[in-house]
C-alpha cells in the first residue's frame, strides 16, 4: 500500500477496498479432530489481512463478512460471507457439536463432506440440520473422481472401487433425505434445496444431470471449472431458478 493512501478521503478509500471483496464462493474448512476446531481450507479474502482498516471494512455490517467456528479456548478462524458463499464442513463436526448455534442460523448455503457421511442415517443427518434455520441449500460432497488418466499411468483400480461405494452411498443418502425431509415433525423447518456435488482430482466440480427434487420441478444439469466454480456454483444456480419461480 503507497504510503500516501490513509491522505484520500475515508469514502475514497472504502470505494478501493470495494474493490476488492470477493465474489460469492465456496469456502472450504477442514476439522481438526484433537482440539475440535473448524480451521480454514481456502485462502482469506485478502482484505483480511492488508491493514486494520481493510480488515474492518471486511467485516461491517454493510460488506457481510464475518469470522466464524471460533472456540472459548480459540477465535475463530473462518472468514465468510454467510448469505452469500457455500461453506463446506465435514460433517463429523457437526455430529460431534463443535459448531456453535449462533453459527448454525446465519449460513444459508451449507456443503456437507467426509466419510463420516458413510452409512450414516439420514434422520441422524436432519437432527443436525434441523438447527440450520435459514439453509436455502444443502449440497453432499462426495470424495474426488479418478481421473482416466490416473487409473492408466497408475493401474490401480481400488481408487474407483471406493469411490463408487462412497458415491452411491452419498446418492442414496440423499433420495433418503428428499423422503425425510417431507415427513409431517419437519413442516415447521424451511426445507433447503438439495444437491450433490461431485469433485474431481483436478479441483474442478460436478453434479447430478436431472432432478434432485422433483416438489421444486427443478432439472438441472452443469459441470464447472476450478476457476469459474465460485461464480457459478449450482448453489447459486438453483437459488436464481427459485427466486424466479417466485417472482
Amino acid at each position: 500500500m503507497f504510503s500516501l493512501f490513509q491522505n484520500l478521503p475515508l469514502e475514497l478509500r472504502h470505494e478501493i477496498w470495494r474493490h476488492y471483496v470477493p465474489a460469492p464462493r465456496v469456502v472450504k474448512t477442514r476439522y481438526d479432530i484433537s482440539t475440535g476446531r473448524v480451521l480454514p481450507g481456502s485462502a482469506p479474502p485478502i482484505l483480511l489481512h492488508v491493514c486494520p482498516e481493510s480488515r474492518s471494512f471486511l467485516l461491517s455490517a454493510g460488506i457481510g463478512f464475518s469470522m466464524q467456528f471460533g472456540t472459548l479456548a480459540s477465535p475463530a478462524a473462518v472468514c465468510i460471507n454467510a448469505k452469500t458463499d457455500a461453506v463446506q464442513i465435514d460433517y463429523y463436526a457437526l455430529k460431534h457439536n463443535d459448531i456453535k448455534t449462533t453459527e448454525f442460523k446465519t449460513i444459508v448455503h451449507l456443503e456437507l463432506y467426509g466419510v463420516s457421511l458413510y452409512g450414516e442415517q439420514s434422520v441422524d443427518i436432519l437432527r443436525q440440520l434441523r438447527n440450520f434455520q435459514n439453509l436455502d441449500t444443502i449440497s453432499l460432497v462426495t470424495s474426488p473422481k479418478p481421473s482416466l488418466g490416473f487409473l492408466v499411468q497408475t493401474q490401480d483400480h481400488s481408487n474407483v472401487v471406493l469411490y463408487l461405494a462412497y458415491a452411491g452411498a452419498i446418492a442414496a443418502l440423499a433420495s433418503e433425505l428428499e423422503v425425510d425431509m417431507k415427513k409431517p415433525q419437519y413442516d415447521t423447518w424451511k426445507k433447503p434445496l438439495l444437491n450433490i456435488i461431485r469433485p474431481r482430482y483436478d479441483g474442478s466440480r460436478f453434479t447430478e444431470d436431472g432432478e434432485f427434487n422433483s416438489s421444486w420441478s427443478l432439472g438441472v444439469s452443469s459441470t464447472h471449472s476450478h476457476a469459474d466454480f465460485a461464480k457459478s456454483t449450482m448453489a447459486r444456480r438453483l437459488e436464481e431458478l427459485r427466486r424466479n419461480r417466485e417472482t
